[in-house]
């Protein structure tokens, strides 16, 4: 096993590939009513998360709230700025180091014999160690009256901490556009 320049090219592909490297998943509970909501708020005083340096932070948190706002609007949740809303939402943007085995197989060994020539060919396993960033946006939406979880929605992509911010950015709107679309609509 050895370190490989595999991690460069596999962040180049992601990023390349841009939007739909992003993965995204939802749960909700079970026992979750979701129809009935039709207002939310943020939550006060929310983690923002671990990810970049405070600015990135903070451009890359406005983003995401912006996008996301706009992403319940379209799955027919309103804002809710006075009063009290039917639930509250709130997000956690996180950074993460992660190192990973990849195997994968080549062929060898094809060719003649003095018998003549012979198709048999041999699987090697090779294994790479592959370090890349991966950025984490989590989304908490809990019932307003009785604090109970609803539904968590996830995206996650490689990200390159050395990127600039407005790449930053787009990035994070992309992935809280594609996490409220798992929200269950009207």
């Amino acid at each position: 096993m050895r370190k490989t320049a595999l991690g460069p090219m596999l962040l180049a592909a992601a990023l390349a590939a841009g939007c739909s490297s992003i993965e995204t998943s939802s749960e909700s509970n079970p026992k979750a009513d979701l129809s009935r909501i039709r207002t939310w708020a943020w939550m006060e005083g929310q983690d923002g998360g671990t990810m970049g340096s405070p600015t990135d932070r903070e451009h890359v948190t406005a983003a995401v709230a912006e996008s996301l706002g706009a992403g319940l609007a379209e799955r027919g949740l309103a804002y809710s700025g006075t009063g009290v809303p039917d639930a509250y939402v709130a997000f956690r943007i996180d950074l993460e180091h992660v190192v990973r085995v990849m195997d994968y197989y080549t062929s060898v060994g094809t060719g003649w014999t003095w018998r003549g020539f012979h198709g048999r060919t041999v699987d090697v396993k090779n294994s790479e160690l592959v370090e890349y960033e991966q950025g984490t946006l989590v989304v908490d939406v809990v019932d307003a009256k009785t604090g109970m979880f609803l539904w968590r929605g996830t995206a996650k992509a490689v990200v390159d901490p050395d990127t600039q911010r407005a790449d930053k950015e787009k990035l994070a709107r992309a992935a809280a556009t594609k996490v409220a679309k798992e929200f269950p609509g009207r």
